[in-house]
């Protein structure tokens, strides 16, 4: 059995599972990834970079409720924001 990998806590862009509990945390990891990165790049871009972590971006996602992820991941996907 292997060892888990250990978590860089220190890093601003590594995603912890479970960090917030919120409805964000039941999406996959490439979803994941990719609403933490439109988040950063349309949402959030004028928010200071060191305090522009994953745990922000998760509390953002979860307010805003399941529907706008769909939405929001389609039209990403769509413009070619992300991959």
């Amino acid at each position: 059995m292997s060892k888990p990998l250990p978590l860089n806590l220190r890093d601003p862009h590594a995603i912890i599972p479970f960090a917030s509990g919120g409805f964000s945390t039941s999406l996959s990891f490439k979803d994941r990834q990719r609403l933490h990165a439109i988040v950063r790049k349309v949402h959030l871009r004028h928010f200071p970079k060191h305090l522009l972590t994953a745990h922000e971006c998760d509390k953002l996602l979860d307010a805003w409720g399941p529907r706008v992820h769909e939405t929001l991941l389609r039209q990403a996907v769509d413009a070619g924001v992300v991959a």
